[in-house]
């Protein structure tokens, strides 16, 4: 069941639109482990955008999930790349982030998808970067 917070005002009605369940969003309480729905037709909704993600993949029958690309932490102190939306000091919680992502693939792993990250922190050294936080 939406919670009501997130239910959609206009519904589109095309074939392509695929309307999917989810609980209402959690951020600094959320725990992978014990939030994760077992419910494999509802999606997460955690801390970031990438449960969602995850769960999507998992939703559709991903057999693995690589992930590629998640902005979790400052590299070479800078948290925000360029151009992209530049959130206020108080929106930025790398350790909330890394936790509920290593929950998710832990989760995801628990399930038989596995899930492998190419992220900063998992490969520190990557391309010679610095990460921080």
């Amino acid at each position: 069941q939406v919670a009501p917070e997130h239910a959609c005002p206009v519904r589109p009605s095309a074939g392509n639109v695929v309307f999917v369940p989810t609980p209402a969003q959690k951020f600094g309480g959320w725990n992978a482990e014990a939030d994760w729905p077992d419910d494999r037709t509802v999606l997460p909704l955690g801390p970031s955008s990438v449960q969602l993600a995850l769960g999507w993949a998992e939703f559709i029958g991903a057999s693995g999930i690589l992930l590629a690309g998640v902005d979790c932490a400052r590299i070479d102190g800078t948290k925000n790349v360029a151009g992209h939306r530049n959130y206020p000091e108080q929106h930025f919680h790398p350790e909330l982030w890394r936790q509920s992502l290593e929950g998710s693939a832990k989760v995801l792993r628990s399930r038989g998808v596995p899930v492998h990250s190419l992220n900063p922190w998992v490969t520190l050294h990557l391309e010679g970067h610095r990460l921080t936080e």
